[in-house]
């Protein structure tokens, strides 16, 4: 449990309801299988859900709706449009560890974690 992303959506989704998987893992290849996207020029979170797949700011607005609050009311930045939205994510992504720093170590996932994992 590498990615910052991952923890911070498990920390704060007290309800489960949002599930993730590893971009290489079956559900992914399924996913991808059935889009245009090519997960080999994807460094995106990706946001499946009824069959609409959402990637940049998009898929981070729309993970934020299940979250606690005050996190699921940044799904109203959603109303920006995505080409002022999608810059300001890429710029962030580009530099999240130089503001945020990289982990040197993984923290392992607990049971109830793991049973949110779909692979």
């Amino acid at each position: 449990m590498c990615s910052s992303s991952v923890n911070f959506v498990l920390e704060n989704d007290k309800e489960g309801l949002v599930l993730v998987a590893p971009l290489q893992g079956k559900t992914a290849e399924f996913v991808f299988s059935e889009t245009n996207l090519d997960p080999n020029s994807l460094d995106s979170l990706v946001f499946w859900d009824r069959g609409e797949i959402y990637t940049f700011s998009t898929a981070a607005l729309k993970v934020a709706g299940f979250l606690k609050a005050p996190w699921k009311y940044s799904k109203y930045l959603i109303y920006i449009p995505k080409w002022v939205r999608d810059p300001v994510y890429k710029f962030i992504a580009k530099n999240r560890y130089i503001w945020f720093g990289k982990q040197d170590t993984c923290r392992m996932a607990t049971q109830e974690e793991k049973a949110r994992f779909l692979d």
